[in-house]
């Protein structure tokens, strides 16, 4: 007959149990069926020690917790009864090692336009790591910040491109819990936020999207955790686009005129230039990606443009306009011999006041 060890009438039995080293997830359970009374189980952290997971009712009348064991320290496990309930019961001990990216110091780095699979099922809380991240995303005054109460997974994005990006990364609609994005730039040490989001408008389920525009040049660390103490299993997508240069369009043409000449324009992101929306008389541009520029002389002369670093398939084409506020149609392609509708790294035209 068992006795009681104290906490309410029920009789009690005690189990021990060591971990290999490694932290993990231990779960007992008296759900399998073999249990036959309403009992209750309690975890202590040594004999006489503190109380660190306890729960009753987990499955009807039976019992099942979970907790972090560290890997060396001994648990032990009382396994009783509600009230003064006693009976026979059936143990299940299993274990879980810890989600692999779980910590930022082990982030799973991920490329753009690719989506990944995980879970924070089995993940510690991080919020001595990260900071409480500003909602940039989506703000309102009932929700100011993400904050870190949940566990997370942690994954790195790499912005090697030398190009500055729009960067989208998403849980919308891809998950089976309520979820949180943070991200953060600098390092695992000193992390600091850039963009955050919980419960983006656009997707069901209280799923996540957070936007933000990267540098070209650093490393993002981005957190997956959940709202309140929620877990589960997600999809998880990183989409990238190159922004587009500040004169991708023509009505935003690099007006010359106030900057003088010679002019360089230096660093354009060609490769987030958009295609025309029009074709000019005498050449067409169909398909094209270009930049545009513009000027009105105050005197007759000559005027040449070049591309001083050319990367790939490339030309530099004149053209005259009725006036400085033209489309692509409204253009005709200027006639002289160094200005050839084909591709070329520079260009020359005599130009009219």
């Amino acid at each position: 007959t068992d006795t009681d060890s104290g906490g309410n009438p029920a009789p009690d039995e005690w189990f021990s149990y060591t971990g290999d080293g490694d932290a993990e997830f231990v779960t007992f359970s008296l759900c399998d069926g073999g249990t036959n009374y309403d009992s209750l189980l309690r975890v202590f952290d040594a004999c006489g020690g503190n109380e660190i997971a306890t729960n009753d009712d987990f499955c009807g009348l039976q019992s099942q917790l979970s907790f972090l064991s560290d890997g060396v320290t001994t648990y032990y496990l009382m396994v009783e009864g509600f009230g003064s309930s006693s009976g026979d019961f059936s143990l299940e001990v299993s274990c879980q090692p810890v989600a692999a990216n779980d910590l930022c110091d082990n982030a799973i780095a991920v490329d753009c336009n690719t989506v990944v699979s995980g879970s924070t099922n089995f993940a510690t809380i991080d919020d001595t790591v990260a900071s409480n991240c500003d909602d940039t995303y989506d703000p309102t005054p009932f929700n100011p910040t993400v904050d870190v109460t949940a566990p997370g997974v942690w994954y790195s994005y790499e912005d090697a491109s030398g190009y500055t990006n729009d960067i989208r990364i998403s849980t919308c609609d891809t998950a089976n819990f309520d979820t949180k994005i943070s991200v953060y730039s600098g390092d695992c040490g000193a992390l600091v936020c850039v963009a955050a989001n919980d419960d983006n408008d656009d997707c069901s389920g209280f799923t996540s999207t957070v936007e933000f525009t990267s540098d070209g040049s650093s490393t993002y660390y981005i957190l997956v955790h959940g709202f309140g103490t929620a877990t589960g299993d997600f999809d998880l997508s990183i989409d990238c686009v190159i922004v587009p240069p500040s004169n991708d369009d023509i009505v935003d043409a690099i007006d010359i005129d106030e900057f003088g000449c010679p002019y360089t324009d230096t660093g354009v992101q060609m490769p987030g230039a958009t295609e025309e929306a029009g074709t000019p008389t005498d050449c067409d541009i169909t398909g094209a990606n270009g930049v545009w520029y513009k000027f009105t002389p105050v005197l007759d002369g000559f005027i040449k443009g070049t591309i001083t670093n050319p990367a790939g398939f490339s030309s530099v084409t004149f053209y005259t306009a009725p006036d400085e506020n033209a489309s692509e149609t409204d253009l005709v392609l200027v006639d002289w011999f160094e200005n050839q509708c084909l591709p070329s790294e520079s260009a020359r035209i005599p130009y009219v006041a």
